[in-house]
């Protein structure tokens, strides 16, 4: 269940938590965009119940950068195989931040090179198509942070994938 920012929602979802059992085997999850206050009415109401064993707020981030660097070359190395350092840039800069994306995008390189068990450019760039919608903000962030290598690798992808160029011109100077 997504929780609006209003208060009269999340009163409204106590109240209905105090007035309910909740089993103590019962696993609810609840998603708030940004942190949960202590002062939260929901929490408030699940930490009051006696069968509530544990209300506890986790915080899923992103991956950017080195994590979403290391986290794909984990997965590589769990698979049995290696990438080679450029192949993994490529790669990340391609998919972006989508794990379900990037493990499966792993699982068939790591496929296809089982053989030889080391990923190349050649490999990531043979198999693994951009993201265009998704990569057009990720290419003005390579930009902004002067990443040439990937912001140039990522240009060419969408150029490949017949962006207009005009578009990309557009985009570049709206960000």
């Amino acid at each position: 269940m997504r929780l609006q920012k209003s208060k009269t929602v999340q009163s409204d979802i106590a109240e209905w938590l105090a007035s309910v059992p909740v089993p103590a085997h019962a696993t609810l999850v609840f998603a708030e965009h940004g942190a949960v206050s202590k002062l939260n009415p929901i929490r408030k109401a699940l930490e009051s119940k006696k069968s509530v064993q544990k209300v506890e707020a986790v915080e899923f981030v992103a991956l950017v950068g080195r994590q979403l660097d290391a986290w794909a070359s984990a997965r590589i190395t769990e698979a049995g195989s290696r990438i080679e350092p450029d192949a993994l840039q490529v790669l990340v800069g391609l998919v972006g931040q989508d794990l379900w994306k990037l493990s499966h995008e792993i699982e068939k390189l790591v496929a296809y090179t089982l053989e030889r068990r080391v990923i190349t450019v050649d490999d990531v760039r043979e198999l693994v198509h951009a993201q265009v919608s998704v990569n057009i903000f990720d290419f003005v962030d390579a930009l902004g942070q002067k990443q040439m290598r990937r912001a140039l690798e990522l240009l060419h992808h969408h150029l490949d994938a017949g962006e207009d160029p005009l578009y990309l011109l557009s985009m570049m100077v709206y960000q």
